[in-house]
Order: structure tokens, then sequence, then C-alpha cells
């Protein structure tokens, strides 16, 4: 079944598109959740030698097919890239090429929560759109916004899985992290994992400069819904509600054709700080040396140690519920 909004009134036994056919109802039409897992610090474990030292941090963007129960798993480390919108924007443009090159699909179904410097912005949308334009088969792609708060989407089911099966292991480098994932789960087949690069992220920012007509400033944080549609090329239908009577408003798309480079020429350096410290887990031999590459040949520099691109999300309009 797909995720749906259990806290709004009427919608458990329906979906939420626009225009496309209900979940389940064709083998044309797939439907997914995505959501990056909580940050993944490593090394991750219970050794009381781990506590207090500074740790490197890898992010995992997962996707769940609600008909095929296939999950996804798109990996990448602190020093490959961020976690911002255009890294957001340039897997969910993989996830796409993966799905429409199934061959079977027309309609895809898209659900994540509101988090503005993530999944809620113009580079994310225009990417979509983007992405459909250049598919094969697929026909639509629907973007549907959860409200902020009341957030529950089948993709959680792989966080809590992989968390689940580290609870009484000790994840000791980054490179660990592909393997556990893909075998945390066993049936009904287990999750398709990608480790990704710096070489790997795409930089949007250009692209979706001018995509759209008007001045967004203010109305996509009340976006509940986006629908594109091939048959509509130069249109973004968005609701601001998910009433089963919201209106619907077009949006006119201008883009015109650019091409879109690499977000970064060169993996990214981490702390100077993070790095000492996980020096020093490996000259103690608290790390096992078979990992101490991982770590030693990190690139560093003298900068302040903070996780950039907030995942909090917006907040709760009123004429939502």
């Amino acid at each position: 079944m797909i995720p749906y909004l259990f806290h709004l009134p009427g919608v458990k036994n329906r979906d939420l598109s626009t225009g496309l056919p209900r979940a389940g109802a064709s083998v044309e039409l797939q439907s997914a959740s995505f959501d990056l897992q909580k940050v993944l610090n490593t090394p991750h474990g219970n050794n009381m030698l781990l506590f207090y030292s500074r740790k490197y941090a890898v992010y995992n963007l997962c996707f769940y097919e609600s008909i095929t129960r296939n999950g996804f798993c798109f990996i990448w480390g602190e020093s490959e890239a961020k976690r911002g919108a255009n890294e957001i924007a340039t897997i969910i443009q993989k996830y796409i090429e993966n799905v429409d090159s199934r061959g079977i699909i027309t309609s895809l179904i898209l659900y994540s929560d509101s988090c503005p410097g993530q999944n809620k912005n113009k580079i994310v949308l225009a990417t979509i759109h983007n992405a459909l334009l250049q598919s094969n088969n697929l026909q639509a792609i629907q973007m549907n916004y959860l409200l902020p708060g009341h957030t529950e989407m089948s993709v959680d089911s792989i966080h809590s899985t992989i968390e689940q099966s580290v609870r009484n292991i000790t994840v000791w480098a980054p490179s660990q992290w592909a393997t556990i994932s893909q075998l945390a789960r066993k049936e009904p087949a287990p999750y398709n994992v990608e480790n990704l690069t710096h070489e790997d992220f795409l930089n949007f920012d250009d692209m979706s400069e001018k995509y759209f007509k008007g001045n967004l400033v203010g109305k996509i944080s009340k976006i509940r819904t986006a629908t594109f549609k091939k048959s509509h090329p130069n249109q973004m239908k968005v609701k601001f509600s998910m009433k089963d009577n919201a209106s619907e408003e077009i949006i006119q798309i201008i883009a015109k054709p650019r091409a879109i480079n690499r977000r970064y020429n060169s993996s990214l350096p981490i702390t100077k700080a993070k790095y000492m410290d996980l020096k020093k887990l490996c000259d103690t031999g608290v790390i096992p040396k078979i990992f101490h590459k991982e770590y030693i040949n990190l690139q560093h520099c003298n900068s302040k140690d903070v996780l950039l691109d907030t995942d909090v999300e917006d907040t709760v309009e009123e004429n939502d519920f």
C-alpha cells in the first residue's frame, strides 16, 4: 500500500494523487517515499572508547516503493558531498532514471517530508520536471509533501531496519555501511545500495534559477502537491492543501536547456579536530588496523565542525487540516 496521511480525515483508503491513477490499480504506476536517515556517525557502536571522539558523518537517502516493497539506499560520506538540495536532487534524478529504465512504469508518485533545505525547494521541483522530460517511458510524476510534524512514511521502515541491524555491533568504518544496509533485510529481498562519490553529484543551481515563471518565494513552502505531465510540458500543477476540494494552481515553466555540471571537483576536507580524533582512535588501536587507511587518507582543514543543510521541516500550515 502507498503511504497515507493517517492524521487527515477521510484519506486512509485513498491516495493523494491529482489526476494520477490509484496506487496498486495498474502495473504502470509506482509509488515511493524517500527520506534521509539520521546521520550515521562512524565509528558507530557502544564502545566507551568511542564516546568522546568526533566521528565521520555518513549519509543515507532511502527510497521505499509501496507497491513492489523494494528499498533503495544511496550512501555517501561527508568528505564526498554535503546533504543539501543539490545532493538530494541528484539522487532523486538517479531514482527516476531507475524507475524509467524498467520500461513499464508511466506514472510515479513521490512522498517526502517538508524540509525546505533538502526536499521542498525549486531545485528539487525543477529536477523532477527535467528528469520527466528526459525519460523514455514515464508520462507523469507527482511530488507530495507531507504535513510537518505529522510525517509517517513507509521509508521509515528502512531506517529502523538498518538501525536494528547494528544495535549490538560496532561499525568501524564508513565502507561497512553499504554492506550492512544491503543485508539488513532478508525478505522480500535485500535493499538495493549504491555508494556515491563527489563525482556523482550535480549542480542544479543555474538550471533552477529561472525555471518557473514569477516569484515563488513564500509559495513553495505552502505547496502540498506538485504534478508534472509530459502532455503539459510547460506546466506545474500545484495544490496548497491535501483536502479533497483544494483548488489547483498552474505555475508556468519557462526553463531553457542548460548544461548541468558537477557539484564538486574534488573530495571535501573534514575538520582538523575531527581528523585528529579519528587518527587517535587508529593510533591507539581502537579502530582495527584494516580500516586505518579510510581515516588516515581523509583530507582535513582548520574549519568549524558543523553539519550544514538542516533537516528541520517547515512549520505546519493551519489550512492543511
